[in-house]
């Protein structure tokens, strides 16, 4: 049985950039989104409700 060698697979730059990011975000918070919430370092808290706004029927 002979191996082939594959071709060099080519990697999208944002893929390899977020997968980089997780990690490091792993590394930080090994406890994952519970210690992001304990912390308060995940954004719901800043998040403000939605405003509806309404349009002139006229318009």
């Amino acid at each position: 049985m002979t191996v082939q060698a594959q071709p060099p697979v080519e990697r999208d730059p944002l893929i390899v950039a977020l997968a980089r990011y997780v990690e490091a975000l792993h590394r930080r918070y090994p406890d994952g989104p519970d210690e992001l919430r304990r912390e308060r370092l995940d954004g719901s808290a800043k998040v403000s409700g939605m405003i509806r706004l309404r349009k002139d029927p006229a318009a």
